[in-house]
């Protein structure tokens, strides 16, 4: 819900008059990240298999380095 708040803020701030180019960064870092932190858990749950539980701290940390990148435009 929080990183859905973000990409809005990006969109806003790409409306303004801001690059789009700068801020592919952010946008990619925040979907990439929550598919990955989401999709990784729900799958763990749903079926018990914890051979990609690894990865699931890959998209939390995308997810974060999202947010920074958002904080810097």
């Amino acid at each position: 819900m929080l990183n859905g708040l973000g990409l809005l803020m990006t969109s806003l701030r790409i409306n303004a008059g801001g690059s789009t180019k700068v801020a592919a960064v952010p946008v990619a870092l925040m979907v990439s990240g929550t598919c990955m932190f989401s999709v990784l858990i729900f799958k763990e749950k749903m079926t018990g298999d914890r051979t990609f539980s690894g990865f699931i701290r890959y998209g939390g940390s995308a997810t974060l380095f999202g947010w920074a990148a958002l904080a810097m435009l």
